[in-house]
């Protein structure tokens, strides 16, 4: 039997489709059934046109190879990233277009070409001189002759996205394999199922197939037979023309249909050969008896003429110029025909004209003696016009000095078996066709789920007729099949807007647009989707023409670009805040930047930053954006432990997040209260820290009910995270000024202190020294002259042991080794003798005592508390006018003694005071007063080591009033 003569068909979705193999029904004979397989053609080609569209259109590089690894088609997006024309690409192995990927490459594309779907790591690629990272996906595509590889890349994609998309399509490749089995499965059915025998060798002689026919002709069982050599399991075919034309059919590639006798079967056999890239095909039959037959007229004329009106097959002589000699009755009954009007014609008029030149060439190789005799399948014309195949079988008879005498044909009607073998063809042709249908439909829906982007495709009439697994994903849909939704359904499911929010009108939308014929490409809007967000779309729409020129489908590619652009918003606000971080070090201007940037990511409708106040534990409004007089008076401070989000974030040193207000506990419910009044539905409370403590909180607060990003949440508790190290950073560039002066005040002090000082011991000794000279050079002074400078002598004596005395003591106060010796002592007589005794001394001033009655009594140092007071009644008339009056009170309260000093001086400004009880104080006061400051400073340190404290009391121009306390009953 012959196989299937129909066309070979393109090797990828870029070449050309298979027109299905020519028809051999005759005219008039055609029937419907014909008509699925062109409409399935016809399919086809729209969708070639659609994935060629798709391919080139797509938003990123593409680029199908062949088995062979040759590269088939790639689109725009492909030739861009490698930097060549597509006669430069299209025909060349991969590798030696990518050298510098060669080994990456043929790894995954051995790996592709195997079934696997291989996510190639993230690598470099250099092309012009300039340097790119690709994300690279290469995915097995079905071929019409074997698998193919489609590569696609893309600059830095979604690497999770990429994987799960490999894992749907490597289940679909697990499909098609599935139902190419099916196929391989229903091919080996028709060939079991057919009456000759048949068998596939490969190019080394090995059977590859041998159907159930053939098993039995051959003798052998066909399991042991695949794999075996045939020269070899059948030696004596080697002598014969089964092996010639064998040979001849593998080397020359033609199909060789002959006879030959194989005697160690005692059979003939009609053979048809089919050379392939593999190998051959081989149909055979057993024509034994029909060949004896033929041989038996030949031998036997009498015989012959005996059975000629008797076989059961048609039978004729005809002339060597074809004309019909004698017929049979049968052969009159085949055509149609008497024999009086067969006689009148030849078998050139009754052959039909396609067959007739196979039917002469077997004719002019018996007249030329090449062969005894040939075998065919023609078609005869009936009388009626109409069409009969038949097996023909012609011998020559030649005369006794071996010229051509006549031809002797058997003829043998086989139309019935012919219309089987049609319906068999036909059916196969149909299954042929929708199998590759069915197969550029596989192809596309790969190439579109191979696809990253979502893709769309609408009919003219406005209805998607298909979507990939992304848009499934983009769309929030549960399945591709609730994504099958007319386009006036999508508007309103994603009401799609114009960058600044106007609504696009159905007539302006991409569409449209592509429905009229233009091509829209990479346009933005906003969409919100099915879960209620707003997103950032990114899509194309590209119109595809049918054979008038009429939009047949429109495609649309979309991407939601919302995450891209929100991390390139939180990268600039990062880097805005960070260039001001190291541009500033002012925490206002770095704080207004902070709550700027963060306002505009959150989208959030007012703001409000706090910082810590840790002496009062309390959080206090430092900056604010948009919130009402009430509650910044409400937020001005608020307790640590209060009830509101700021202090719990603050407190719990965690972000704390409310999408509605409406759901705070009952602990919130003041919180609730301030928030519903501004009118507020949504809160974030972001803690801040600095060097690892929090110093403070900044709160958001949108107008809506708000679904807060992770990512959002993430950049503003960066940024707040950088305004507490601002917050660090200024603390400690401020502290460290400060000690910078104080110092330089310090130094400033004590250079001067040791100058007073120098002053104030050189006085007395100069004085001494002075004295002493006159005493030692007049011997002769008078006795009161000479008692006067002795009393002087005494005098700077004592006022140097006094300096040196607070010299000593300050040393000592300064180290910490200072201290006292308790006894029991009354405080108003020891300030009554200290009185008593400045009062001699400070003969312009009034000095008077107010004391309780009765004694004052605790355990105290007395001569360090007589020496507390004395210094501060000696300060007090240092620095009061002459005749003014300085006043001393002792009283008892609350279970210490006090002591306060007052005078009527010019009083002291409030920034000096701080300074009074430190040393030196004095050179910060009025110069003209003696001593060198450190009268108050011991004062200090002789209340201190009691357990007792030091202040005062001053305004200018009416004096001051130092005081200090001494706990009674002290141990």
């Amino acid at each position: 039997m012959a196989p299937s003569k129909g066309k070979a068909g393109s090797r990828g979705p870029m070449g050309p489709i298979d027109e299905g193999a020519e028809s051999t029904t005759p005219p008039g004979a055609a029937g419907g059934a014909e008509h699925e397989p062109r409409m399935l053609l016809a399919r086809c080609a729209e969708d070639r046109a659609l994935l060629s569209t798709i391919f080139q259109r797509a938003g990123i590089a593409l680029c199908l190879l062949g088995p062979d690894n040759r590269v088939i088609a790639a689109n725009v997006e492909w030739l861009r990233a490698t930097s060549l024309q597509a006669e430069q690409a299209v025909g060349r192995n991969i590798l030696d277009l990518l050298p510098d990927s060669r080994e990456l490459m043929l790894e995954a594309q051995a790996r592709a070409l195997g079934g696997e779907t291989v996510v190639v790591p993230r690598h470099a690629h250099r092309v012009a001189g300039r340097e790119t990272w690709w994300d690279c996906t290469l995915s097995p595509v079905p071929l019409d002759d074997g698998v193919g590889v489609l590569i696609a890349g893309r600059e830095v994609s979604a690497q999770a996205r990429m994987e799960r998309e490999q894992q749907r399509l490597l289940a679909r490749l697990r499909k098609q394999a599935d139902q190419a089995e099916a196929a391989r499965q229903q091919t080996i059915d028709i060939l079991e199922s057919i009456t000759d025998g048949f068998l596939a060798l490969d190019r080394q002689w090995r059977f590859t197939y041998v159907n159930k026919r053939a098993e039995q002709v051959l003798r052998k069982s066909r399991r042991y037979l695949v794999g075996k050599n045939i020269w070899e399991e059948f030696p004596a075919a080697r002598e014969t023309a089964f092996y010639r034309q064998y040979q001849k059919a593998i080397s020359e590639r033609v199909p060789i249909v002959f006879e030959e006798y194989y005697p160690p079967f005692d059979a003939w056999y009609e053979v048809h050969v089919y050379p392939s890239e593999d190998g051959l095909s081989v149909y055979f039959r057993d024509v034994t008896g029909r060949k004896r037959a033929a041989d038996a007229l030949q031998d036997s004329a009498e015989r012959f003429r005996a059975t000629f009106e008797q076989a059961a097959v048609g039978m004729a002589h005809v002339g060597l110029e074809g004309r019909f000699l004698r017929v049979n009755q049968r052969l009159c009954d085949i055509l149609d025909y008497t024999r009086e009007e067969l006689a009148r014609l030849t078998f050139q008029d009754i052959t039909y004209p396609e067959d007739l030149q196979a039917d002469l060439v077997y004719v002019h190789r018996l007249l030329a003696g090449e062969i005894r005799t040939y075998t065919m399948e023609k078609r005869y014309i009936r009388k009626d016009g109409s069409l009969v195949w038949a097996d023909l079988t012609v011998s020559l008879v030649r005369g006794p000095a071996g010229e051509p005498s006549y031809f002797i044909a058997v003829v043998e009607d086989i139309t019935e078996r012919k219309r089987a073998e049609k319906a068999r063809e036909q059916l196969a042709r149909e299954q042929a066709a929708r199998v590759q249908a069915e197969a550029r439909i596989r192809q596309l829906e790969a190439i579109i789920e191979a696809v990253p982007d979502g893709v769309v495709v609408v009919d003219r009439r406005g209805d998607v007729v298909a979507v990939n697994s992304a848009l499934v994903r983009l769309g929030r849909f549960t399945d591709r099949q609730e994504a099958l939704k007319p386009v006036a359904e999508f508007r309103r499911l994603f009401n799609a807007r114009y960058l600044d929010g106007r609504p696009i009108p159905p007539e302006e939308s991409a569409l449209a647009r592509a429905l009229h014929g233009e091509r829209v490409l990479f346009m933005e809007a906003r969409v919100r989707l099915q879960d209620g967000e707003d997103h950032l779309a990114q899509y194309s729409a590209v119109p595809v023409f049918d054979e008038r020129g009429q939009v047949e489908l429109v495609v649309v590619v979309a991407r939601d670009v919302t995450q891209e652009r929100r991390w390139a918003r939180q990268r600039e606000v990062l880097s805005q805040i960070g260039e001001a971080l190291s541009q500033k070090l002012d925490v206002d201007t770095v704080l207004g930047t902070i709550i700027e940037q963060t306002l505009d990511v959150l989208g959030a409708d007012s703001v409000i930053a706090f910082l810590a106040d840790w002496e009062r534990r309390e959080l206090v409004l430092v900056a604010h954006r948009f919130i009402g007089p009430a509650a910044q008076r409400i937020f001005s401070r608020i307790p640590f432990d209060a009830p509101f989000l700021a202090a719990a974030a603050f407190t719990a040193g965690e972000i704390r997040v409310v999408e509605d207000v409406s759901q705070l506990g009952p602990e919130f419910a003041s919180a609730r209260a301030v928030a519903e009044s501004e009118g507020y539905r949504s809160v974030v409370a972001v803690p801040m820290r600095a060097a690892g403590r929090p110093v403070g909180v900044i709160a958001f607060a949108t107008r809506t009910p708000r679904i807060f990003a992770r990512e959002d949440l993430n950049t503003v508790t960066r940024a707040v995270d950088m305004f507490g190290m601002a917050i660090e950073n200024a603390r400690l560039f401020q502290e460290g000024r400060r000690r910078a002066e104080e110092l330089e005040e310090e130094r400033m002090r004590r250079e001067q202190f040791i100058s007073v000082v120098a002053h104030e011991l050189r006085s007395p000794i100069t004085v001494l020294i002075g004295y002493v000279q006159v005493l030692r050079r007049w011997t002769a002074l008078e006795p009161e002259s000479r008692d006067k400078m002795l009393e002087t002598v005494e005098q700077q004596a004592r006022k140097l042991n006094r300096l040196i005395a607070d010299l000593l003591d300050f040393s000592r106060i300064l180290a910490g080794r200072f201290a006292i010796e308790r006894e029991a002592t009354d405080l108003t007589t020891v300030a009554r003798q200290v009185i008593q005794e400045q009062q001699a001394i400070a003969t312009r001033h009034r000095l008077i005592l107010k004391a309780p009655d009765g004694s004052v009594e605790g355990l105290w140092d007395r001569q360090r508390v007589a020496q507390a007071i004395t210094n501060l009644v000696s300060n007090a008339t240092k620095y009061s006018p002459e005749g003014s009056e300085v006043l001393v009170m002792v009283c008892r309260t609350d279970g210490e003694a006090s002591v306060s000093v007052s005078d009527r001086g010019s009083g002291i400004a409030h920034e000096d005071i701080p300074l009074l009880f430190q040393p030196y104080s004095r050179l910060y006061r009025e110069r003209r007063a003696a001593g060198v400051g450190l009268g108050l400073y011991i004062t200090k340190g002789i209340v201190e080591a009691h357990g007792g404290r030091t202040w005062v009391e001053s305004e200018l121009g009416k004096g001051s009033t130092f005081h200090f306390t001494l706990p009674l009953n002290k141990h």
